[in-house]
């Protein structure tokens, strides 16, 4: 299935990020959360997931094995998880029946996917996602994102005290994102490294931010894979899609900061967060299948 970059960050914006800021203020997987690292790789997991069952069921499933034993590791009770899964899912599913359509295939892969979960979860009743139930429903409704609790960049400014010197190179790395992306027409290592020499960068900054710290390492993490990137292993049409990625996030990236920490105009702070995660979520697909082997760092993805 085909999605547009425009569809894909809102399913960024209106699945994954409400469901990660319902986990992050749960009880259970809060003080697993706390952790910016974890949280980073959590919500690129989701991301993953999100993305996956759209285009990639075999992928979708892989994951869902690999977060299923995190959450025995952590005695997440089935009934707990038979919960953040149904609002995951449902979360999911009224997205693709508002911007796609659900149809026949659509159903009986929820099907599939319910008897799934009964399994991996030793659950004996028929039905283990609970879509018809007032209590997901509840919580989903407490989930969505409301423009009153939007942060313009005038407030931002207002209140972040940002170094001069942080504000500096941020501004620099504006600049050093535009030349990079100018002076390079197809990925290659040069084109890497400068990249994820600027990545790293805007990631420390951002670490030091009270509102930007989960980009900032999500940025980090994204850098460490670029690190590990084996041109040789990519053909042609992989080549081409890496670079109209990586590509995409540099602009988005200069847009952003132009947008928060130069013009200050954005009337939401967090409206790159969906694109940048989106993008980030794309290329590490991307990679897995271009790659026989596993990636360790996945071990620990939870739903």
């Amino acid at each position: 299935m085909k999605i547009t970059k425009d569809k894909l960050d809102l399913l960024i914006k209106d699945v994954v990020l409400p469901f990660e800021k319902y986990i992050l203020d749960n009880a259970i997987f809060k003080e697993q959360m706390q952790d910016d690292e974890k949280r980073a790789k959590h919500n690129i997991a989701i991301a993953k997931l999100a993305i996956m069952l759209l285009n990639d069921l075999v992928g979708a499933k892989e994951l869902f094995f690999k977060g299923s034993q995190a959450h025995k590791e952590l005695q997440i009770s089935t009934q707990d998880m038979q919960k953040y899964l149904s609002i995951f899912f449902k979360l999911h599913n009224d997205w693709v029946a508002k911007y796609i359509e659900v149809d026949k295939f659509h159903k009986e892969l929820m099907q599939k996917f319910d008897a799934m979960f009964a399994k991996a979860y030793d659950y004996e009743e028929d039905n283990f996602l609970m879509f018809d139930s007032e209590e997901i429903d509840e919580a989903i409704e407490k989930m969505h994102y409301e423009d009153h609790k939007k942060i313009t960049a005038v407030e931002y400014a207002s209140y972040e005290e940002i170094l001069d010197d942080d504000l500096s190179s941020i501004i620099e790395l504006k600049d050093e994102l535009e030349h990079t992306l100018v002076m390079h027409e197809k990925i290659d290592d040069e084109f890497l490294v400068s990249l994820g020499r600027e990545l790293h960068k805007l990631s420390g900054v951002l670490f030091s931010t009270s509102e930007f710290k989960d980009v900032g390492y999500a940025l980090e993490n994204f850098t460490s894979e670029l690190k590990n990137l084996d041109l040789n292993s990519l053909d042609t049409l992989s080549e081409e899609l890496a670079f109209a990625l990586l590509s995409q996030m540099n602009e988005d990236l200069q847009k952003w900061i132009e947008s928060v920490f130069i013009k200050q105009d954005a009337v939401d702070i967090h409206y790159g967060d969906a694109s940048f995660l989106a993008n980030i979520a794309q290329f590490s697909i991307m990679l897995e299948h271009n790659s026989s082997s596993d990636d360790e760092s996945d071990d620990d993805f939870l739903f």
